[in-house]
């Protein structure tokens, strides 16, 4: 724009906009010289004779495009998105080899002929020969489907040709060949369209086309890659299946009068039919065509709530009431789907009716698989080596028809584990199955049970995790339903998230069971205060203490009134709400609570039984923490006598239970002691649950430690590295686990001067237990203020001052939660004064930042340092 650079341009430019509004015009006279000379600029003339040619270049295009033969559908003016699958098929088809035939496939309703029509129309230019369309549903004969073509290319057969199909043949294909030369650019395209019998495109007839860039191919079709004879080198698949939501939303809007919703209320009411239908293309034509015919009578608010309530059979109804048809013909949801369902084997059939009744996302493949077997042996046994395995062989079936999709979880051979399902198609394999819906989910329903009980314990190996999330998904699918074998589920699938530290996803679960169980059961009932002791579990270790004592006390009352006051699932309970007091530094009220829940269990079971060691080791580490090691010692031995002696030398509770009494020793400085049974630890925790179980590395690490404390830094750095591979394998790289790991062997560091390997494992550390906990976690405090130290050691005083201030709130904001100081306040306090006077700070000056940092939680500080 010519003047844009001098000083008031934008006043100026301000100026003639405010013009412009007001006038709807503007006088350009003031610029016709300027623009003139500017028009003249060698710069200018080439970007206006590139746009000139472009412009040329599309004229050109649409005159070819115009010009182009053909027998194709008419354009659908109502399609809509599907960009990225026509660019797929640009690609394969105009960029192929010469001789591939591409194939569009899919299930059936999800737009495989209009994709390949619009492609015809879109790239109608590229075709001076034309674009034929071949009707192939029920055909075998690639030539005599071929042969079709000749009323629409004007072809006449001659006698001998009638009764010689070859001649037939070589005819139609001399015709598109003198059609594509004599027309630029020099090409036909040739669409198969609705292939529904493999033998159509067997190699043997496909290969009689001519392999030349004058002929591009494209099949649409419902059969799979495998049946289509796999991806051959003459051969490329384009998947087709749901819609993008917006572009399923703008379908929808493109039949409403005048193109457009009425309201935002229509629009939103619409975009839920879209949710609701899964984006399936022609479900979601059906309900356009439907919604557009019938708009003066019917909003899309009331179709929503008419699907809610009738499903599927409520939307192929709407269809029959239409007069105006879609574009595929066929306007009933079933019917299109019915025909790829009848071809299945009875395994096949098997298989998608048990993934019908699972969640869409979430199809464990091996559940089903032991499912089918239990019909068909042989599913179950993998095949001897030379062999087709059975069970791969219905799994690429499915797969290939699109009756599955893969989601990417796979095993270490690549083999998927979990797939998913369109829900029309569930919907559609559940009403077809009728009565034996129920039975086929009572034996679902009975294995989902058997794995979570697995997974129970077995979610330590890595192996089995993929597990938990169709675990959990379905655990929500009969929770939807009201149902108590929703909330066994979620408590199953609660305790592993709850393990890998995935609080958000295992508190939703708790919560969504605790609140069915109250409704159910009543308030009071014993399942109820398993769900109230979970939830109130993991508020604790998301430092919701205040939140998780009353649901703790209120489990216990009702453990109590229903058991009575000396069952052992009180002293359970009584256990939960001891530690949870523990951490609140309120050990006072800790400790009778744990002196009684040891009695409880004493009487119960007797002096040496392993609840029993459980109580004594609770008790002993609070009298550690009351700093009472001459007490706790003789407890913590006692403990390790009786799981020895119930469990044997090697158990994993001994290693736990010599971990805990090398600690103490530790602490007592005893450390010469200390260490033979912190490696003897190691050592059975290797040999019971393997070397890369994350209670090796919690062993590793509590003899690292001990090695850290002795000054053996070149012994401990190792075993720390070990410790934290060990955990990031196991749990992943933002698990709390990890976050200790690092924090311990990041402090190695800075002791030995490796400031820049330590600083960014600090840092990962804090961002960890952010993550996990929340910012104003205890951890966080500490991770903080390990961050804090490292800062002040490299004199970078001002970042230091900030986290170690931040940690000091924490521990105030906790002392405030929970009307009881933190043991670490005293600490924090310290370490913050220590700080300010590094800084220069005098005594008033340090008396005044205290009174700031404190005095919004209503303690002064700065009263008295």
């Amino acid at each position: 724009m010519p003047g844009w650079q001098d000083k008031d341009f934008d006043q100026r430019s301000a100026e003639w906009i405010a013009e412009l509004r007001r006038r709807q015009h503007f006088d350009l006279r003031s610029w016709f010289h300027e623009g003139e000379q500017a028009l003249r600029e060698p710069e200018v003339q080439a970007s206006i004779e590139k746009l000139s040619q472009r412009i040329a270049e599309r004229i050109q295009r649409g005159e070819r495009a115009e010009q182009s033969l053909g027998n194709i559908d008419a354009h659908n003016a109502h399609f809509v998105g599907r960009t990225t699958e026509l660019r797929r098929l640009q690609e394969t088809v105009a960029l192929k080899k010469i001789g591939v035939l591409t194939a569009v496939h899919g299930v059936g309703g999800m737009g495989k002929t209009a994709l390949a029509i619009e492609y015809a129309h879109a790239f109608a230019h590229d075709y001076g020969g034309g674009r034929w369309q071949v009707r192939c549903e029920g055909r075998e004969d690639l030539v005599a489907a071929l042969t079709t073509l000749a009323p629409a290319l004007g072809i006449e057969f001659t006698d001998t040709e009638k009764i010689d199909s070859d001649l037939q043949w070589e005819r139609i294909l001399a015709e598109l060949r003198r059609l594509a030369d004599s027309r630029e650019p020099h090409r036909c395209l040739l669409i198969l369209d609705n292939v529904d019998r493999p033998a159509l495109l067997e190699p043997a007839q496909t290969q009689r086309l001519p392999a030349a860039d004058w002929l591009h191919v494209i099949a649409t079709t419902r059969l799979g890659e495998n049946e289509l004879f796999g991806r051959h080198q003459d051969r490329a698949f384009v998947a087709v299946d749901e819609m993008p939501e917006p572009d399923a939303l703008d379908l929808i809007e493109s039949y409403q009068p005048g193109g457009r919703f009425s309201s935002v209320a229509e629009r939103e009411a619409a975009q839920e039919i879209v949710k609701l239908l899964g984006c399936f293309t022609l479900a979601v034509e059906t309900a356009a065509v439907f919604l557009g015919q019938f708009a003066g009578d019917v909003t899309c608010g009331d179709f929503l709530e008419r699907l809610k309530q009738e499903g599927l059979e409520g939307l192929d109804s709407a269809a029959s009431e239409t007069s105006e048809g879609v574009r595929h013909g066929e306007k009933r949801l079933t019917a299109t789907l019915q025909p790829t369902l009848e071809r299945l084997s009875e395994p096949e059939t098997l298989a998608l009716s048990y993934a019908a009744l699972l969640p869409a996302d979430q199809i464990s493949l091996p559940w089903i698989r032991a499912l089918v077997a239990e019909q068909f042996p042989e599913l179950g046994q993998d095949a001897e080596p030379g062999h087709p395995d059975p069970w791969r062989n219905v799994e690429r079936r499915l797969f290939s028809l699109r009756l599955w999709r893969a989601t990417g979880v796979t095993n270490g051979d690549s083999q998927p584990l979990v797939a998913r399902m369109h829900r029309l198609l569930q919907e559609l394999i559940r009403n077809a199955a009728g009565e034996h819906a129920g039975t086929l989910e009572a034996a679902l329903l009975a294995h989902v049970k058997s794995r979570a009980d697995f997974l129970w314990e077995a979610w330590v190996q890595h192996e089995h995790r993929w597990e938990l999330r169709p675990l959990a998904a379905c655990a929500w699918k009969w929770m939807e339903r009201g149902s108590h074998d929703g909330t066994y589920l979620a408590n199953e699938a609660y305790g592993a998230l709850h393990h890998l530290g995935n609080f958000a996803e295992a508190e939703a679960l708790i919560r969504r069971a605790l609140t069915i169980d109250e409704q159910r059961l009543g308030t009071d009932h014993f399942n109820v205060a398993v769900r109230l002791n979970n939830l109130a579990q993991l508020l604790h270790a998301t430092n919701r203490l205040a939140e998780a004592e009353p649901l703790m006390q209120h489990a216990l009352e009702i453990v109590e009134n229903t058991l009575g006051p000396q069952h052992p699932h009180v002293a359970s309970a009584v256990n939960n709400l001891a530690q949870l007091l523990k951490d609140a530094n309120r050990l006072a009220e800790a400790e009778p609570l744990m002196r009684r829940a040891l009695e409880i269990d004493e009487q119960s079971f007797g002096p040496d039984h392993p609840n029993v060691a459980r109580d004594l080791n609770n008790l002993a580490g609070l009298l550690k923490a009351t700093n009472r090691p001459l007490e706790a010692e003789p407890l913590m031995r006692r403990a390790l006598a009786i799981d020895e002696q119930t469990f044997g030398p090697e158990h994993p509770d001994v290693a736990r239970d010599l971990n805990n009494l090398g600690q103490l020793l530790q602490d007592t400085n005893r450390l010469e002691e200390a260490e033979p049974m912190m490696r003897r630890a190691v050592e059975i925790s290797k040999a019971s649950v393997g070397a890369d179980h994350p209670n090796v590395a919690t062993a590793i690490s509590n003899l690292a430690r001990l090695l850290y404390a002795t000054n053996r830094l070149a012994e401990a750095e190792p075993l720390m590295r070990r410790a934290l591979e060990i955990d990031e394998q196991s749990f992943g790289p933002d698990h709390p686990n990890i976050a200790i790991r690092l924090n311990n062997l990041a402090a190695l560091l800075q002791d030995t001067n490796q400031l820049q390997e330590a600083e960014p494992r600090m840092r990962r550390a804090l961002a960890i237990d952010e993550q996990s906990f929340g910012p104003d976690h205890p951890e966080v405090a500490i991770d903080l203020n390990t961050l804090a130290s490292l800062l002040q050691a490299t004199n970078r005083l001002g970042e230091a001052e900030l986290l170690m201030r931040r940690h000091l709130e924490i521990f105030l904001q906790f002392t405030v939660a929970t009307g009881h100081h933190h043991p670490h306040v005293q600490a924090a306090v310290g370490n913050y004064v220590a700080l300010l006077e590094q800084m220069g700070y005098n005594e008033a000056q340090v008396k005044a930042e205290l009174y700031k940092v404190s005095s919004p939680f209503g303690i002064r500080l700065g009263s008295d340092i």
